[in-house]
């Protein structure tokens, strides 16, 4: 099976899903290599890490969702805003096993948008959403709020308050 790429335009609201080519898969397995894979692809390097032409992309470990053990672990992966280099940071959770069960192994946003927003993924349906009511709240105040709206099924992942003001180290 190939690894399944949903890529999101933050600019336009659109999404596109993509298989990536097979050979990606039988090398790299998935996960952080996946991600650099498409970093690497898609990303000239000489694309500045805060510029809308960088991607920041969440992907799922070969294992999330297929085991207990192996859990809901992700890697997020981008061009970092402190070394201009690629950079990956790992999470634990549910989140990484969500994402394969909407039907996706990579997430990758391109873009910027306008305006603050969450994006609402619910398998085949993507929607961008109005993020303003939630600026300021911290990371657990923020999922808190999105999991009332949308129901406690949802994994949520976000930003805080240091996110919100470009501090070059701040974490999702």
């Amino acid at each position: 099976m190939t690894l399944r790429a949903l890529t999101i335009s933050l600019a336009t609201g659109q999404a596109r899903q993509e298989e990536l080519p097979a050979a990606v898969e039988q090398s790299l397995l998935g996960g952080r290599g996946a991600a650099a894979w498409l970093l690497a692809t898609r990303v000239p390097p000489t694309t500045g890490p805060l510029s809308p032409a960088n991607l920041l992309i969440f992907s799922a470990g070969p294992l999330a969702g297929a085991i207990p053990l192996a859990g809901g672990s992700f890697v997020a992966t981008t061009r970092s805003p402190l070394t201009g280099t690629i950079a990956h940071s790992w999470a634990i959770g549910r989140w990484g096993a969500a994402l394969r069960r909407a039907g996706h192994d990579l997430l990758a946003l391109e873009g910027q948008a306008q305006e603050w927003c969450y994006i609402h993924v619910d398998g085949e349906r993507v929607q961008v959403r109005p993020a303003q009511r939630l600026l300021g709240l911290d990371t657990a105040a923020t999922a808190n709020a999105l999991r009332q709206e949308l129901g406690e099924e949802y994994v949520a992942l976000c930003i805080g308050p240091a996110g919100e003001a470009g501090v070059a180290y701040a974490s999702i």
